[in-house]
């Protein structure tokens, strides 16, 4: 497994990038896609262009900042070991930006390049001095950009339409509706 730390070398991208292994994003028709979107303009206040909207991120000191446009339909949980490992959590939030519309404003990220089961090469961006994982994309071919939800300002927006790599899902996602709440620890 080949690891890479340091500046990302490729933080201007044209897109964004799906993962081989662990896809991030909505691969059915736009179709499909359409027949589960509920208002995005309800749960975020801002209106999406057509199907698309602008959404800003940055991690969580402020140092990384970006902006793209998303298709709010493109949200996707994934369960694959890999993303429970890089996240520290049970599963990833990804939004797939639609190709070009990805601008870093501010700061530099550092990248952790993952190998994939398939051998496909993930780069994953993150802050250097909070540690906030920001996007992943292709390594060798930067075009398209998974964005981690939780970094979005317009996060409330972004409701998940699939789940990938379901079979490695801790049982325990399946109904957090038993779970105790509460509003603060």
């Amino acid at each position: 497994m080949t690891r890479k730390w340091g500046p990302a070398a490729m933080f201007a991208p044209k897109g964004i990038g799906l993962n081989r292994q662990c896809n991030n994003a909505w691969q059915g028709s736009s179709e499909q896609l359409a027949a589960t979107t509920p208002s995005a303009t309800r749960l975020s206040g801002r209106r999406p262009q057509g199907n698309f909207m602008q959404v800003h991120g940055s991690c969580h000191c402020g140092d990384i900042s970006y902006e793209a446009t998303v298709d709010p339909r493109k949200t996707s949980i994934c369960h694959c070991s890999d993303c429970q490992k890089l996240t520290g959590t049970a599963y990833r939030v990804t939004v797939q930006a639609n190709e070009g519309t990805f601008r870093l404003l501010a700061g530099q990220p550092s990248v952790y390049v993952k190998i994939g089961g398939s051998g496909a090469r993930r780069a994953q961006a993150f802050c250097p001095n909070c540690g906030s994982s920001l996007y992943v994309h292709d390594a060798d071919e930067p075009r398209i950009y998974g964005l981690r939800v939780g970094c979005i300002e317009e996060r409330a927006a972004l409701i998940p339409r699939i789940q990938v790599w379901s079979r490695s899902a801790l049982g325990w996602t399946e109904n957090l509706a038993d779970i105790e709440r509460r509003e603060t620890t």
